[in-house]
């Protein structure tokens, strides 16, 4: 009985220490999430905005969404690379939002849908550019190097 509770007593530190350390394990593999990617991850989330807003005929949330898509797509974290493709791209983008801002403005969910799948598709083919691009990136502290995750 006496070695009972010293050994009920390793036991249980041995378990706390395993999994523990398992904690410091998995912690380790957390990905760290760059600036950049932090940026897009907004983006996309201001592209859900506009979806929601498009299912439920809520004018007010994709005019928001709109205004605020603009609005990222003038910072400089927006400029990844430096081409006229990528040039037309964003202009085209600012276009769509602008149309989406408008079509919000008159209530015209169809309108909204058609900017909004534009929009969509702007931003497919510039990231299929970005991807597939051989250009002079801006520096920006090896940012630059995988500014798109692939799974995006």
């Amino acid at each position: 009985m006496r070695y009972s509770i010293p050994l009920i007593a390793f036991a249980i530190g041995g378990f706390w220490f395993v999994d523990s350390r398992q904690g410091r394990d998995v912690q380790a593999e957390v990905p760290v999430i760059k600036p950049v990617q932090q940026f897009m991850r907004q983006k996309l989330k201001l592209s859900s905005h506009v979806l929601e807003g498009l299912v439920v005929e809520d004018f007010k949330q994709l005019s928001e969404a709109a205004r605020e898509l603009k609005t990222m797509s003038l910072a400089t974290d927006w400029q990844v690379i430096r081409s006229s493709k990528y040039d037309q791209y964003s202009r085209e983008f600012r276009s769509t939002t602008d149309q989406l801002s408008k079509a919000a403005s008159e209530k015209n969910i169809d309108g909204a849908a058609l900017a909004h799948v534009r929009m969509l598709m702007t931003c497919i083919r510039c990231h299929e550019h970005i991807r597939g691009a051989e250009v002079t990136s801006l520096p920006r502290d090896n940012q630059i190097q995988h500014v798109l995750p692939s799974n995006l």
